[in-house]
């Protein structure tokens, strides 16, 4: 039997939840009253994944700061456009889309990468 994978999306308001194999999908109230009682029903050996955003934008600072991206770069926008991507790829690839396709919009996302940034 695979193992359950529940995939949490956060926004200001609400927390979508989408569960695998099962495809379902959920959503609850962004607090921590919420949260907790959410995560204390949860049956034992489920995985659980948050979506990694938080820090996108003080890393590509940091890489200005570094001298990897260029200075005149819209940080602010850049990690915008990453976090699409990735947001846009999580969902595909929720409603099954091949590794093919995933590694196809990748490779077209640095692409526009490359043209802004540099490699």
């Amino acid at each position: 039997m695979p193992r359950t994978v529940i995939g949490c999306d956060l926004s200001r308001a609400v927390v979508d939840l989408h569960t695998l194999p099962d495809a379902t999908s959920a959503q609850l109230p962004n607090e921590p009253e919420a949260i907790a009682a959410w995560a204390s029903s949860l049956a034992s050996g489920i995985l659980v994944v948050f979506e990694a955003t938080s820090g996108c934008e003080a890393r590509l600072r940091r890489g200005v700061d570094d001298g990897e991206i260029p200075a005149d770069v819209d940080v602010h926008a850049l990690a915008r456009f990453v976090q699409s991507v990735q947001n846009g790829m999580s969902v595909l690839a929720r409603d099954g889309v091949t590794r093919a396709e995933l590694e196809s919009i990748a490779e077209i996302a640095m692409m526009g990468w490359d043209a802004r940034v540099g490699d």
